[in-house]
């Protein structure tokens, strides 16, 4: 996460199914819902709450496991940030091919 205020960098692992869950998130939250990204998963946890306008999400990241630090901005969301996450997931599903039928 990196807004002029907060910037943070955790690594993690990935696995294929994260990555299933990761593009069912992108599908809901493009169709305009609110998400959460591995919650009940080791590590991190990724939140995205639409608001009413539709142009700006809150986007929460929670990690209880490792720093204990949770971190709630809001951001801009433009067109253009779905197809650069979407790109970026088709690189990483290339790198490591998720199971399934994506």
């Amino acid at each position: 996460m990196d807004t002029p205020f907060i910037s943070g960098t955790l690594n993690l692992w990935l696995f294929p199914a994260d990555l299933d869950e990761w593009r069912d998130c992108l599908d809901a939250l493009d169709a305009g819902h609110s998400i959460t990204w591995r919650d009940a998963t080791r590590g991190p946890a990724l939140s995205v709450e639409r608001d009413d306008t539709e142009e700006r999400v809150r986007v929460t990241i929670r990690d209880s496991m490792t720093t204990l630090t949770t971190v709630t901005v809001t951001v801009p969301l433009a067109d253009s940030w779905f197809d650069d996450a979407y790109d970026r997931l088709e690189r990483a599903c290339k790198t490591w091919p998720p199971t399934g039928d994506h």
